[in-house]
Formats: structure tokens, sequence, C-alpha cells
């Protein structure tokens, strides 16, 4: 994981990390999947960030006042730099390896976004196990996904298998209750997928 983090998520690539995101289809997408769940269920009061990132959702995490308190889980020391510029009261930052290392506090939401295909297949699992095992109700994930072995394209993104990763949520006790597709052309299929605990 320290890897991924030193050649991705640090110096330049960290302070840019967010430059001209906003302005993205896919990132609009994430961020109204994110956005509407937690506006429209105002019984979530705690919640998970894995990984925080930038803090991207921490001004819509402030300005919902039933959410309480925000966990947010980051490996790079330098995107938690950036993650601090946003103000969210309600936020504790952990300097976390999701990979090799469990998460101690419960939340009835997590979010893992762009996240589940920087690793192979077996790490991508267990941050899978990590973060659900700490989730009590609902989380929102995001997969590029086909029915085929797992495949790495542009140096970086791996294409999971969605059966193994369909068979762990359901191992997890959790189940898809939607998936909001995006089109590209980079192979395989981009999802928003929510999850329910059984």
């Amino acid at each position: 994981m320290e890897k991924i983090v030193k050649e991705h998520y640090t110096g330049n690539r960290a302070r840019s990390y967010d430059s001209g995101r906003n302005q993205n289809p896919k990132w609009k997408l994430e961020h109204k999947v994110v956005e509407d769940f937690i506006t429209n269920n105002t019984d979530i009061e705690t919640i998970i960030d894995a990984p925080l990132g930038t803090n991207r959702f921490g001004t819509l995490f402030q300005r919902n006042s039933h959410v309480k308190e925000v966990h947010g889980y980051e490996l790079s020391s330098d995107m938690i730099i950036e993650a601090k510029k946003i103000m969210c009261l309600k936020l504790k930052i952990h300097k976390h390896d999701l990979v090799n290392d469990y998460i101690k506090e419960k939340c009835q939401l997590s979010i893992i976004m762009r996240m589940l295909n920087l690793f192979e297949q077996k790490h991508s699992l267990t941050i899978l196990k990590n973060v659900l095992d700490a989730t009590e109700e609902y989380s929102i994930l995001s997969l590029r996904y086909w029915e085929e072995d797992p495949k790495l394209i542009q140096n970086k993104i791996t294409i999971q298998n969605f059966n193994k990763f369909n068979e762990e949520i359901r191992k997890l006790s959790f189940k898809i209750i939607d998936e909001r597709k995006y089109p590209d052309t980079k192979g395989g299929q981009y999802s928003i997928f929510t999850l329910k605990r059984l």
C-alpha cells in the first residue's frame, strides 16, 4: 500500500489531486450518490470515509446537521494535509493502512470511493472486509468490474472480478440495494454501489 501512496498520492500529486475534478462527470456522479443518500437518510449520524483522500465530502458532512461524527482513514501524510484544508468539525482523521490494519470505530455508514481498483484483488477484498466489518448499516462504494479474471489497465487500475466482490459482500452480511453505472471507455463497468446490512 505504501508503494501506491508514494507513487500517486504525495507531493504535487496530492496538492493538485482535486484540480478540476469537480467538473468531471464521474466525480459529479460519485458526489451526487453520496449527497443524495446522506440528505435522504437523516438517521445516519456516524460515517467512515475510507480512504479520506482530500476530504472531498467534508463540506457535505458539515452542512448535514444529523451527521455527528466522521472517521476518515488515510495513509498518505500529504493527502491528510490537503484534507485538513476543508473545514469539517465532525471529522476525526486516522493515519491508517486499510490493507493491514483493522478499523476499531463502528459507524452506521461507510464510503469506499476510488479505492478498490488500486490494488490486486486479494488486497482489495481485504480492504472491503476491513471497512464492512466496521459498518453497521450501509456502505457506498465504487468499483470497476467485469465477469472475467482481474486485469491491470493504465499501469494503475485493476478491473476486478465482480463475482468475487459480490460473494464477499454477501459473506459479510450485506446486499447490494442500488447500482449507479457510469459509462466510460477505460474497460469494464464503473459503478457506484449502495449496500445494506442484512
